[in-house]
């Protein structure tokens, strides 16, 4: 049974908690870098997110020592408002920060940054890969990742195209300390053909998953079209055929005439998928 002292030790405690968070929170302005680095430490250590708007600004100090430590410290406490903060150190300039803002969005487990994570991995730093393919498969595994963006509701249409075009390609060989190697294979072949098949499916996917996909089969299509009718107001077809012909430089002359019309594939036929990959993980006991 609960004591008049018991509740008075709890709220005691809970007010020496949150005083020392704010002391760590007013010392990641200190002049010095290592006491900001130490206020950032000790903040992931208590693990509160009230400390995630201040650490959020500590990620952009000018000391990269000071920005790392913000970053661990935001993947410990996991709140998903840091996201976008995250998001955009992965573009700083020093390869760590990159590697820690990383490993925190992959902790964070938030879909919303799936797009900036492939695009970190598809980026010119090759030595930079493994982060993003790490955090990518914290995030979801090859046959869960693609579901959860379709079905999520904090993201439109357009982003959910772009983080399954994101995805697409990624196949890297992961070395972990362990010496044990996590492969992770998102070879879906087109987003269009991932889309159209669990639209059409059944049983097998939920309805959120199911509207997400057709709501990027929507946006595909809209595309198309556009491109339809910028090809047709550039110039006459049988101008184009002719120059395609005599191979006349630029677009579309170093372009294959179907290229300019659709993203990929046909939007009148499935696209062809591979037998292999997470798609036959999905239906294989359709």
């Amino acid at each position: 049974m609960q004591t008049e002292d018991d509740n008075l030790r709890r709220t005691l405690a809970a007010s020496l908690i949150t005083e020392e968070v704010f002391v760590h929170m007013e010392r990641l302005r200190d002049p010095e870098s290592s006491v900001r680095a130490a206020a950032a430490k000790a903040l992931m250590a208590c693990g509160d997110g009230r400390a995630s708007e201040a650490l959020a600004t500590a990620l952009r100090d000018e000391d990269w020592y000071v920005r790392i430590a913000a970053a661990k410290a935001m993947g410990k406490i996991g709140d998903a408002r840091t996201v976008g903060a995250l998001i955009a150190a992965l573009e700083d300039t020093y390869a760590s920060v990159r590697e820690y803002a990383a490993e925190a969005l992959g902790a964070i487990g938030d879909v919303r940054a799936v797009e900036a994570l492939g695009a970190a991995y598809h980026g010119k730093d090759w030595a930079g890969r493994s982060a993003p393919a790490q955090a990518l498969w914290q995030i979801g595994d090859a046959t869960t990742l693609p579901l959860r963006i379709l079905a999520a509701e904090t993201l439109t249409p357009v982003q959910k195209l772009g983080a399954l075009e994101a995805l697409n390609g990624i196949d890297h060989r992961i070395a972990q300390s362990s010496a044990k190697e996590l492969v992770i294979r998102y070879g879906f072949g087109s987003v269009e053909g991932l889309c159209r098949r669990l639209a059409r499916s059944s049983g097998r996917s939920s309805e959120e998953v199911r509207r997400g996909a057709e709501s990027v089969l929507a946006e595909l299509k809209q595309r198309a079209q556009g491109g339809v009718l910028l090809r047709a107001s550039a110039r006459p077809e049988t101008q184009e055929k002719q120059e395609l012909l005599r191979g006349v430089p630029g677009e579309a002359a170093s372009t294959p005439p179907g290229e300019l019309l659709r993203p990929s594939g046909s939007l009148d036929e499935p696209a062809p998928m591979k037998r292999s990959g997470f798609l036959n993980r999905i239906f294989r006991r359709r």
